[in-house]
């Protein structure tokens, strides 16, 4: 290895930007540059102690007495996620890393905001046919059952028009509080919420008025779910007579780059919804950060017998798009009138299920009144209005199984979509045989393990040999004769077992599987690269599938001693290989205890303006990539001078500012 005057210097970066605006747009993401919010490991009684330490007080960190920042405590009887605001001029991704380092908190990361899923049509007024509706055989469906007020949809959007003549009838109002009172009758926090809650009001206030600012998005979402039906005017509804929870958590003045309205208090708006009773969750928007605190919402949410379903994106793309590919969600993509998948739909192994999404009518809340458009946003609330009327029929499933009742009974539209084989989830949904088909079957992981047999540095990568132990849960019907096999659809790696026969699995049972499956990685195996693995499941007169994933060969290592424990990626990075999500490598250790380091950086140059490195730049979500990968990064034991040892080969080759050097 060659070394810059025999030193390699690495340190913690503390660069960050600063936006003069409320929220900010990196990479992708929305975030307000005010605020963080925290999870401690305990319920914290120190707050300025433990703010004191590292000098994080710096920041200005206060807790606000307000909704937005107490409406995540008590959560699973705790007061342990807290929401900070602050006045410095530091990122708030910068002090959420800053803030994890303490060894009382668990996690820290931004407040994000999400869009919505819509692509923007011409508005039309209602002609008469709702194309969607013959599609998933609604009509057949309402034979059997058309709901119940005792049902309910919470529409967690930017708005809703509670009093439109089309939904009126079907809004949810809160039975323990007394209208325009003043007293927060039902002591849940919210004076006068007896229509639902609006999060954000024009600009960050929150009020007891849950109508949208102006005609954005959520009248239109909550029109598809339930709309009142069979009332001589507008539009029917899948959901016919079941009730919607107007739940506001835009803000006026926070809009996208387009000036679309952004989601700035959707989890908020989630666990309002799941605490004051809601049976269906729709969450008709979102975007590709990983966030630790949503899903602990979510979890929340689902403990509490909701239903999540969430718009998969319309950006054509694979990739995880969230809240829709959490744990618990149904990811709803979206399809025309004959079964194709819409060419905006995102598609994908976290994909659960199809729906119409394609000029779809609804509800508007401006003159004349109903609009149509396309998008997931409009996919996803179809499938919550469906739950809706799946609960009535099947009242003692719980959450998760009134979830796999639609899944398993969807068409199956593989042979349309060639290409998307068994990346549109089950299909495109069926209401009839949802409702009518008592003895569904289901299965599906509730937990998974991989066991490295190799070197044993927990990291999968060629030539190893791969353990995969699931925990399977059935669902529905009991099962007699179930079987698994697991498949690949490419060379990256060799089946050594494939599954075999279960036999029986009674509703509700769960099972671990520890000898069923075992894969080796192939020695050309790409680096960093996720491995799909298909499992295929059978039982008498039932046939499913479901994905899992492995990443393989990956760009980091993690180095371990007796006492310290450091994570290196192949380009001189340290602490983590996927800044600013930090799921692959563990920072810097210390005898086992919390991360110390969340970014490190190799930087060398000769001028201020010959610098190259791997260090987060201007962008607060992303890293500079002036170095190229020679030689992947790869852990020998023993080493040639210690008993463990890293090793790997970059250059700047790719680099504006190129030196021509290798380390």
């Amino acid at each position: 290895m060659k070394h810059i005057n025999r030193i390699v210097c690495f340190f913690l970066l503390i660069i960050s930007s600063y936006a003069q605006s409320n929220i900010e747009h990196n990479n992708g993401s929305y975030y307000f540059t005010d605020r963080v919010v925290v999870k401690f490991k305990d319920v914290p009684n120190n707050l300025e102690e433990i703010l004191s330490k590292s000098n994080i007080k710096k920041f200005g960190l206060i807790e606000k007495s307000n909704t937005q920042s107490k409406i995540f405590k008590k959560i699973r009887k705790s007061d342990k996620i807290h929401t900070f605001f602050f006045s410095s001029p530091f990122n708030p991704v910068f002090i959420s890393s800053e803030i994890s380092k303490l060894k009382e908190i668990e996690w820290a990361e931004p407040h994000y905001l999400y869009e919505v899923t819509l692509t923007p049509n011409d508005s039309i007024y209602l002609a008469g046919t709702l194309q969607h509706l013959p599609v998933i055989q609604a009509e057949q469906a309402w034979d059997i059952n058309t709901g119940s007020g005792d049902v309910i949809i919470a529409i967690i959007d930017t708005g809703v028009d509670w009093e439109h003549p089309d939904l009126e009838a079907n809004i949810w109002h809160n039975p323990n509080e007394i209208q325009n009172n003043g007293i927060d009758d039902d002591g849940n926090g919210f004076i006068d919420d007896y229509v639902g809650w609006d999060f954000g009001g024009l600009d960050g206030t929150p009020d007891n008025n849950p109508k949208e600012d102006k005609a954005d998005h959520g009248t239109l979402v909550a029109g598809l779910a339930s709309a009142v039906t069979n009332n001589e005017i507008g539009v029917a509804s899948i959901g016919y007579k079941t009730k919607i929870m107007a739940v506001k958590t835009s803000q006026n003045d926070l809009r996208s780059d387009l000036g679309n309205a952004l989601i700035a208090y959707g989890y908020e708006g989630l666990k309002y919804a799941a605490d004051n009773g809601a049976d269906v969750i729709n969450c008709s928007w979102g975007g590709y950060n990983y966030s630790y605190f949503a899903q602990e919402i979510i979890d929340y949410a689902i403990a509490k017998g909701a239903l999540v379903v969430a718009a998969a994106g319309n950006d054509n793309s694979k990739d995880k798009f969230y809240p829709a590919s959490y744990d618990g969600v149904i990811s709803v993509g979206g399809t025309n009138y004959v079964d194709q998948k819409a060419s905006w739909s995102n598609y994908g192994i976290k994909i659960d299920v199809t729906a119409p999404g394609v000029n779809v009518t609804s509800t508007w809340q401006d003159s004349p009144f109903y609009h149509a458009t396309s998008g997931t946003s409009l996919s996803s609330p179809i499938v919550a209005g469906l739950a809706g009327l799946t609960f009535n029929q099947f009242p003692y499933y719980n959450s998760l199984q009134i979830g796999e009742q639609i899944r398993v009974n969807c068409d199956n539209i593989n042979n349309i979509n060639t290409g998307f084989t068994n990346l549109l989830g089950s299909g495109r949904i069926n209401a009839f045989k949802t409702l009518s088909n008592q003895n569904s079957k289901s299965v599906r992981i509730t937990n998974l393990e991989f066991i490295e047999i190799g070197d044993g540095d927990g990291i999968f990568e060629s030539g190893e040999t791969v353990k995969i132990i699931p925990e399977f849960t059935n669902y529905l019907t009991a099962l007699t004769n179930f079987s698994i096999s697991l498949s690949i659809d490419n060379n990256n790696a060799a089946i050594i077992k494939s599954g075999g026969s279960i036999g029986s699995l009674n509703t509700l049972e769960s099972i671990i599987v520890s000898d069923f499956f075992e894969i080796k990685i192939s020695d050309s195996a790409p680096e960093n690269f996720d491995l799909n693995l298909l499992l295929t499941y059978s039982d008498t007169e039932y046939n499913d599938f479901e994905w899992i994933e492995l990443n393989i060969n990956p760009t980091y290592q993690i180095q371990t001693t007796d006492n310290l424990s450091l994570t290196f990626n192949s380009t001189g990075s340290i602490g983590f290989d996927d800044y600013p999500t930090n799921l692959k490598g563990k920072g810097l250790t210390y005898k086992d205890g919390p991360n110390l380091m969340f970014e490190g950086a190799l930087i060398y140059g000769t001028s201020v303006t010959t610098i190259n490195n791997v260090a987060r730049g201007f962008d607060a979500n992303q890293k500079d990539m002036d170095f190229r990968i020679v030689t992947p990064i790869t852990l020998n034991i023993p080493g040639n001078f210690a008993d463990k040892e890293i090793y790997a080969k970059f250059d700047d080759a790719v680099s504006s500012s190129a030196l021509g050097l290798e380390t």
